[in-house]
């Protein structure tokens, strides 16, 4: 059985290179705002390394989701599907879904870029994949949060891609209560 561990990262200790430049690519579009807009994310001012793994989501109310609307085509090939204009809470494998809708509401409520890492163990596994990934909240009004963009450091992760690619498509996992 698979299980996994999400907890915060602080953004001080992001030790992947991709997403340190995301930070800052992020932090120069926000200057002294809460967030920079959608509109203003310019895919090819970023690195070509990191649109693969760029995922952004619109923030839906009353009932709370998340819907995408970029996937990148490292997710897509990775993980065999394409979640463009699909809830958070409508992919799979369903149950690693709690997990990455907190990490969203998380930032969200907080206004401001978090990183989470997820530790996945399985008593298949001779490793334990881990997988960080950096949440940017955006607005188009300087005051609520519309969308959000994520980016995770699977280029320099290959267990974790073995893992996507063995049991994000089809087998079901059980997630563990999110660490607080």
């Amino acid at each position: 059985m698979v299980e996994i561990v999400s907890a915060p990262v602080s953004l001080d200790d992001l030790a992947a290179a991709e997403l340190q430049e995301m930070l800052a690519y992020w932090q120069g579009l926000a200057q002294d705002r809460i967030a920079p807009s959608w509109h203003e994310v310019e895919p090819l001012e970023m690195p070509a390394k990191l649109l693969p793994y760029l995922t952004v989501v619109e923030v839906r109310q009353s009932p709370l989701d998340f819907v995408y609307v970029f996937y990148g085509t490292g997710h897509l090939a990775l993980k065999a599907r394409d979640l463009t204009g699909h809830s958070i809470n409508d992919t799979l494998p369903g149950e690693n879904c709690p997990i990455v809708f907190e990490q969203y509401r998380r930032t969200l409520e907080a206004r401001k870029p978090m990183a989470f890492r997820r530790r996945v163990t399985d008593t298949d596994m001779a490793t334990e994949p881990t997988q960080t990934t950096l949440r940017l909240p955006l607005s188009a009004d300087g005051e609520t949060i519309n969308w959000m963009m994520s980016l995770s450091d699977l280029r320099g992760s290959p267990e974790m891609r073995g893992f996507y690619q063995t049991y994000g498509r089809e087998r079901p996992f059980r997630a563990l209560a999110a660490a607080r």
